[in-house]
């Protein structure tokens, strides 16, 4: 979309709130195939008091409503701009939401990126602040989220984990009938059946489904979350699990230095287990493995198609390799315990591969090189 037609759009979605108001285009903020994301400045024919002077416009590409219904349906239901931008206005056609503008901070990627440990160890229990609050605070949200995603976008289901498991359990039996591998009996059944098995059972709460750590700004009083058009209703492991695998969905997916993946982790029970007791006990932890097993199975046929035809390099940017990246979550899967057939299924997988592609170990994040060894 042009942006004089996307300024047209956003002045649309601010008329019930504000009236009329000019947006002039201030940056293009990069957004992806699937949205438009500018800063824009704010000219008001009125005294707007209180009125910010730069707002965020998001645009949706494609017939699709599901992004923008979650993204919108996503922030109402954290109301929270300790944990992500407010929405300013929204619009149904064409899909676009007006947000408040975090500003240039930086996030948790850039501090993992760079040189400072301490930096990184901080951003990285900031994300686990947010998270947790966001756990807390949206934990008895599920039906309102699911009424209101479903009045935007009627297909869209509000938890979507069973949906992912199973296209990842059909994309990887394909993948290993063509590497001459057959699954161990059960195990694809069992990878699907994680989706109930950790579902809405009282121990769930609001997701962005892809909270990487690119995808927040760091403020002096806290980090935000941004990119909601994911967000679902799922059990809380699913989440926190990010800390372990790491990363499972993301370019970034440096490893953690153990002493700072384990200190986040007890950070997040600290906060969450006040609110939810269940964080603090062992049927938790029970089941974060069977999260972190979940991710790093169903996450490999992601990456496998560029890994298998020589493409390392996950992105233009500095980052790991996708052959890093799959070695290392096969590996953690054969030794978290769990269900059988699952752990058998990543040993196969992980054995083979190690054959074509020899051993390829997944780096810390860059902040962390020559200052920790685990």
């Amino acid at each position: 979309m042009p942006a004089t037609d996307l300024m047209a759009a956003a002045v649309a979605a601010l008329a019930d709130t504000w009236g009329p108001v000019r947006l002039l285009p201030v940056a293009e903020l990069g957004g992806s195939t699937r949205s438009d994301v500018w800063r824009v400045r704010v000219r008001a024919q009125r005294a707007l008091p209180n009125a910010p002077r730069t707002l965020v416009v998001k645009r949706y590409n494609g017939d699709n409503p599901a992004p923008w219904a979650r993204e919108v349906s996503g922030l109402e239901a954290a109301d929270d701009p300790a944990i992500a931008p407010r929405i300013h206005g929204t619009l149904s056609d064409p899909k676009v939401v007006v947000l408040e503008d975090l500003g240039k901070a930086s996030s948790v990627a850039d501090a993992l990126s760079g040189r400072s440990p301490s930096n990184a160890a901080r951003a990285v229990y900031a994300w686990t602040d947010t998270m947790a609050r966001l756990h807390v605070r949206t934990r008895d949200r599920g039906a309102e989220f699911a009424e209101r995603l479903g009045s935007r976008a009627p297909h869209a289901p509000a938890h979507a984990v069973p949906a992912m498991l199973d296209t990842a359990a059909t994309t990887l039996e394909g993948q290993l009938g063509s590497l001459g591998l057959t699954p161990p009996s059960g195990s694809l059944d069992l990878l699907r059946g994680l989706g109930e098995t950790l579902g809405t059972n009282g121990r769930a709460a609001l997701s962005p489904a892809d909270a990487c750590p690119d995808n927040n700004v760091r403020r002096r009083h806290g980090l935000a979350l941004i990119d909601f058009e994911a967000s679902e209703y799922r059990h809380i492991a699913w989440d926190i699990a990010y800390l372990l695998v790491p990363w499972p969905s993301c370019w970034s997916s440096w490893r953690l230095p153990d002493r700072v993946a384990t200190a986040a982790f007890e950070r997040y029970r600290r906060h969450v287990s006040r609110a939810l007791p269940y964080v603090g006990t062992d049927e938790f932890m029970h089941d974060v493995r069977l999260a972190v097993l979940g991710w790093t199975i169903a996450t490999t046929p992601w990456f496998l198609p560029r890994a298998l035809a020589g493409g390392t390099q996950l992105s233009v940017r500095p980052a790991p390799s996708r052959r890093a990246m799959i070695l290392h979550r096969l590996s953690l899967s054969t030794r978290l315990g769990g269900p059988g057939p699952l752990i058998k299924l990543a040993y196969v997988l992980e054995q083979d591969l190690r054959r074509r592609w020899g051993d390829e170990p997944l780096a810390l994040a860059p902040a962390f090189w020559g200052h920790a060894t685990r």
